[in-house]
């Protein structure tokens, strides 16, 4: 299984089906972002801030949120269809231990905010706690602004007087949820200039192995003990850290490099070089 994982000194983390997800749900839920927020946010600068003309936030046809909103409802469930019914036991986003990965997750805001020196390096799994959590308060976010809105168009009614009312100000609730999420779940990638991560999601659905190396070391060891136990050779990871960027090192590539040298050298050895230096 393991053994078509590792290819040319990449890791296939991100199927075809899990890349064309990622693409839809981005664009449907930008669009639904789009499409509710901008219309209250010009009439909030012309009457609660009392700016008339000047500029205006693009508004796109309220009629287009409805039908955008059945097919968010759609995606979510192909998504749980094909994860929990055709996929079983294959959802490794779920948070198997919260606490562990709500302080990942925390560790991760420090470093967003320049309080933590170093990244969050996760679990060790597959992915990082901060992963799983963004996926939870996804499912909790979507979940109020999707039943909110669901009830809203079965009973007629519009968003005029939303602070008033329980149902309308939960669906106001849930999608500014969904944006903050959505932000901090795009920040921190960016935070961490983990343009790899970001080209493995959105493109070609692999990740260098130094990269699973540095981030994901449990689900590293496990591929690669696998590949080797199946008579596969893996691909030295000091060779890839070339060979999959043409030429040129990573930034973290060295630091990667560093650490599976020491683990694979005794202490007499390293303080042999240490005298050397």
């Amino acid at each position: 299984m393991s053994g078509s994982l590792i290819e040319n000194g990449n890791v296939k983390k991100y199927s075809l089906l899990t890349r064309i997800e990622h693409w839809l749900f981005a664009i449907t839920i930008v669009g639904l972002l789009v499409n509710g927020f901008m219309p209250y946010l010009n009439r909030f600068f012309e009457e609660a801030l009392d700016i008339k003309g000047g500029f205006r936030f693009p508004e796109v046809g309220l009629q287009y949120h409805v039908p955008l909103g059945i097919l968010l409802i759609v995606l979510c469930i192909i998504h749980l269809v094909i994860h929990l019914v055709l996929q079983p036991g294959k959802m490794e986003i779920l948070s198997t231990h919260p606490k562990k990965d709500m302080r990942n997750s925390f560790h991760a805001f420090l470093y967003f905010f320049l309080l933590a020196k170093r990244p969050e390096r996760g679990s060790g799994e597959r992915y990082r706690g901060n992963q799983k959590i963004v996926y939870l308060a996804f499912v909790f976010s979507l979940g109020l602004s999707i039943f909110s809105g669901f009830y809203m168009h079965l009973n007629g009614m519009s968003m005029h007087g939303f602070m008033e009312d329980p149902i309308k100000l939960t669906h106001v609730f849930g999608s500014f949820m969904v944006f903050l999420v959505a932000l901090w779940h795009f920040g921190i990638y960016v935070r961490r200039r983990d343009w790899p991560a970001i080209e493995g999601i959105f493109f070609t659905g692999k990740v260098p192995l130094w990269h699973v190396r540095k981030n994901n070391k449990i689900w590293y060891d496990q591929i690669t003990s696998s590949e080797q136990s199946d008579d596969h050779k893996v691909t030295p990871l000091a060779h890839t850290l070339v060979d999959v960027s043409g030429g040129a090192l990573h930034p973290d590539a060295a630091e990667v490099m560093a650490d599976e040298m020491k683990s694979r050298m005794s202490d007499g050895e390293l303080e042999d070089i240490k005298k050397l230096v």
